[in-house]
Order: structure tokens, then sequence, then C-alpha cells
């Protein structure tokens, strides 16, 4: 099974869920897919990965302000 064929089945059982779209497929993730990265919604990643990739963006937006 592609990356592409797991994100369709993934995008289909969140969507079914009440999570917002937004939440599960947000816009900074559809742009890096656009880019060519296969990244893993937030929900089916795993906690080291969903912890440090919090950590950056927190980092970066409590270092610019």
């Amino acid at each position: 099974m592609s990356f592409q064929d797991k994100l369709k089945a993934t995008k289909k059982e969140l969507s079914e869920t009440k999570i917002w779209k937004s939440n599960y497929n947000p816009p900074i993730f559809v742009l890096l897919r656009k880019l060519g990265l296969n990244i893993r919604p937030f929900h089916y990643s795993t906690f080291p990965v969903n912890f440090f990739s919090s950590s950056i963006w927190c980092g970066l937006g409590f270092g610019l302000t």
C-alpha cells in the first residue's frame, strides 16, 4: 500500500469522526505534502515525533516574539 493510499484511508477515517478538517489536515501539512514530503497526520505519528515537532513550532513562535 503506497503512502497516498494510506493517507486517503486516514483522511476518510478522521473525516468520519467529529474532528475538524483543519485539525487533522492542517494547512502547513498540505503545503509540505505538495512539496513532496510524506508527513503522517498527528493522530498517527509517534509521541516523540509529535513532541519534537510541537517543540520546534513553539520555540520558533516564542523566539520570534
